[in-house]
């Protein structure tokens, strides 16, 4: 069984500035240690996006099927689902979502390894670390000054909210 867990970003940006910085997924490479990250231009269903993280010899890839991709348009949100089909398994989804007082971000990750016999180990160390190393990744992103948004994030909103 994977692992989930969800980020919730209240951001004070409009919607399409932050699914440009969210889903500029080589960007996340700069603040995931060892990792690079490669994805096509443009970005379409169907495409693969390759997160390799090496350590010596050994090179993980965190391959990723996309599975659904619709920027933000007036009145609508933006939603983007991520299907892993490397050594990880379960999917990533995007949500960016416009309100009078900014935009929402929810981040809904799951996680598992797909080698057998290590689901209760991988359960365990993404239910710790998932969230709060991806946490970092995405405030990082958001806040770069290198970054045409550098947001001000106004809450990291935990509470319950309906996900589509």
């Amino acid at each position: 069984m994977p692992t989930e867990f969800v980020l919730r970003r209240l951001v004070q940006a409009p919607p399409d500035d932050v699914w440009d910085v969210v889903t500029d997924l080589g960007a996340h490479g700069r603040y995931v240690p060892l990792t690079t990250v490669t994805m096509p231009d443009p970005v379409v269903v169907g495409s693969t996006v390759h997160a390799l993280t090496r350590l010596g010899p050994l090179v993980l890839d965190d391959a990723m099927l996309v599975r659904q991709w619709r920027p933000p348009a007036p009145g609508c949100p933006g939603s983007a689902r991520l299907l892993k089909t490397g050594f990880l398994s379960g999917h990533a989804d995007i949500l960016v979502v416009g309100r009078p007082s900014g935009t929402l971000l929810t981040w809904r990750e799951t996680l598992a390894l797909r080698v057998p016999g290590t689901q209760a180990v991988s359960r365990r160390v993404f239910a710790r670390a998932g969230s709060v190393v991806f946490g970092r990744v995405v405030d990082r992103l958001l806040a770069d000054p290198g970054d045409a948004l550098a947001a001000v994030v106004v809450s990291d909103d935990a509470s319950p909210t309906p996900y589509p």
